[in-house]
């Protein structure tokens, strides 16, 4: 739902009773400080767009940014590693060739890293030139 895009999935939750013996604590986690892209474009134009992620669990991560927009977003650097505390800047180039359909497209941005897969929406709207 585009109204209540205020958060982002970050998987799974634990749940028992028992002593914290029987806990086990996840030691692995990653911020994204942004949950939501937005642009506008004519034909032929082209935006940068930036987004961080820090990686706030115990242990080195290694990621992986994918898009339903492939066609519009390219990602400069799609696969990277974070070291626990590390954050990172992502630059994402949103294009609009001259033969691009004027439109208003709305994909994601998918974030996985340990197992953990979270996303930001994106809507790009493309303009006649």
């Amino acid at each position: 739902c585009w109204t209540c895009c205020g958060g982002v999935s970050t998987g799974g939750s634990s749940s028992g009773g028992g002593s914290s013996d029987n806990t086990i604590l996840s030691t692995k986690g990653f911020k994204i400080f942004q949950n939501f892209l937005s642009a506008s474009l004519k034909q032929g134009e082209a935006k940068r767009v930036r987004f961080s992620i820090e990686n706030d669990g115990k242990e080195k991560m290694d990621f992986n940014i994918t898009t339903t927009l492939s066609e519009i977003i390219v990602i400069r650097e799609n696969k990277f590693s974070l070291d626990a505390g590390e954050r990172k800047m992502i630059a994402l180039e949103f294009l609009s060739f001259t033969n691009t359909k004027p439109d208003l497209y709305l994909g994601k941005i998918f974030v996985t890293a340990g197992g953990i897969k979270k996303e930001i929406l994106v809507s790009v709207e493309i303009q006649y030139a």
